[in-house]
Order: structure tokens, then sequence, then C-alpha cells
């Protein structure tokens, strides 16, 4: 939201807009708390009516936000009446369904940029590889050298720069990995750069819960190809112990006959 769309609000409230950026902050931080997932992601129309059912237990001092303003849920009638009275059931209904269909078209969206750059050293040629899904702007860069195995990842969108010419706003890359994660793009990015270098494997350099969870997808369908996350205390629903024990990065395409289909640590 913009300063002058902040002062427009706070002197004219747009009681829509303040239900529709509290029930978000309450979904998010409540009802969606702990996925990995998009909030909303179509996975919630399976469970609908009891995801909106779980907003009655949510804890009292659960913080809402309300004009860029963080409000507890158990004070919001009293500080925002007209918009507590707004939250009911069939609201939330509606306003879920209408989202789920609003993210679902750009996670759809099958437009990707690519851009591919060398550069050297004293030693040897690097190049990069920038892969972008026009419609959201996420995006990753992988990077490798000459004669290499096996290449770098980096998929914050936010230290990426833009590859599309159309996106001109500043800080769009960090608004898009705030927007879009979740949905499956990312995946996409890291399928697609494979086919380009299928001789090439992916190794891990930092990780969230979210790449983490992204990972361990890719590593499920493909584990000599994508690593997953190595760290068995930090990660233990989303690193491969297999790998971890016998030292991925080394292993030649055969060993991975022997890879456990399913391996949680």
């Amino acid at each position: 939201m913009s300063l002058l769309e902040r002062i427009r609000t706070r002197l004219v409230p747009d009681v829509e807009v303040e239900a529709e950026e509290a029930f978000r902050s309450l979904w998010k931080e409540s009802v969606r708390a702990g996925s990995t997932r998009h909030a909303f992601h179509r996975e919630v129309l399976n469970d609908l009516d009891a995801l909106i059912a779980r907003t009655d237990s949510t804890p009292v001092d659960t913080l809402v936000t309300v004009n860029d303003i963080l409000v507890r849920w158990d004070e919001l009638p009293r500080l925002h009446p007209r918009v507590a009275r707004r939250l009911t059931k069939d609201w939330m209904r509606t306003y879920v369904v209408a989202e789920v269909g609003r993210v679902a078209a750009v996670a759809d969206s099958t437009g990707i940029l690519t851009v591919c750059r060398e550069g050297s050293s004293s030693t040897r040629r690097e190049r990069q590889l920038t892969m972008q899904h026009r419609a959201s702007g996420l995006r990753a860069l992988f990077i490798w050298t000459d004669g290499a195995e096996i290449g770098r990842v980096f998929s914050k969108s936010y230290s990426v720069p833009s590859i599309d010419p159309d996106r001109y706003w500043a800080g769009e890359g960090l608004e898009a990995v705030h927007e879009w994660e979740g949905l499956g793009i990312t995946t996409r990015l890291y399928t697609e750069a494979a086919k380009l270098r299928p001789e090439l494997r992916w190794g891990i350099t930092a990780l969230t819960d979210q790449s983490a969870a992204l990972r361990r997808k890719l590593h499920s369908v493909d584990p000599w190809r994508f690593a997953a996350a190595r760290d068995l205390e930090r990660h233990p629903g989303f690193a491969c112990r297999w790998c971890v024990e016998h030292h991925w990065a080394a292993l030649e395409r055969t060993a991975f006959r022997w890879h456990p289909t399913v391996d949680r640590a």
C-alpha cells in the first residue's frame, strides 16, 4: 500500500478494505499457520468449511492487521466494530473462494523468461541462467562453472534482478516472494532449468523452511539431480537421511537405485 493510499484510508476508512486486510492476516497467522503452502493455495477448497470454523478457536492474543497497525483479535470488536461485524462466516467463505481463484490464475500462467550469461575467473568460466515466471515475478539464478557437475541455485527473488523489461516498480522482488511463494511456481523454474542443463546436478545453498520443503519435493522426484536439505536437526521433515549418510554429492547416478522412495528423518 502506497503512502498516499495509507493516508486516504485513514482519512476515509473503507470497511471492506479493512476487513480484507484483517482477515488475510488472521488466515495466514492462525488458520494456515505452519503450512509451507500459499495461504490461498487451491488445496484450501478441499476442506474449506473446517478451515473457516477454525477461526472460532483463534487465540485472543493473535495479532491482526488493520490499516497497517497490529491489533489483538479480542480487541477488534472494540477498536474496529465495523470490521468485526463484517467478518461473518459467509463473508470469509466468499473471500477465500475469490482469492483462491485470483491466486490460481497467476500460478497457472505458463509464461517464463530466461537469460543466459557468462563470466570468467582466473581458472574457470562461470555460467549463469536466470529463469523468471512472468506473471508473478518469482525468479531463480542457476550458477555453474565449466567442467563442474554440481551447480548452485539462488531463488530469493529479491536478490536476483528481474529480467522482465515490463517490471519497473521498486521492491517488486521481495513483494513477489511474499505474495506468490508456496504455489509451486519456483518448482517449475527448477524443473525447467534442469531440462536445459540435463548434465548438471543442483546442490544446496542457504535454506529457509519454505525452500527446504521445495527441495524435498524436487528430491523425491529426482534424488540424483536435486539435493534435499542436509541439516537433520534444523529441517527434520525435509532432510534426507539416506543422502546425508551416503554423501549425496559423491554418488554416481547408478547409486540412486538404492535410494528409498520415502525417507523422512
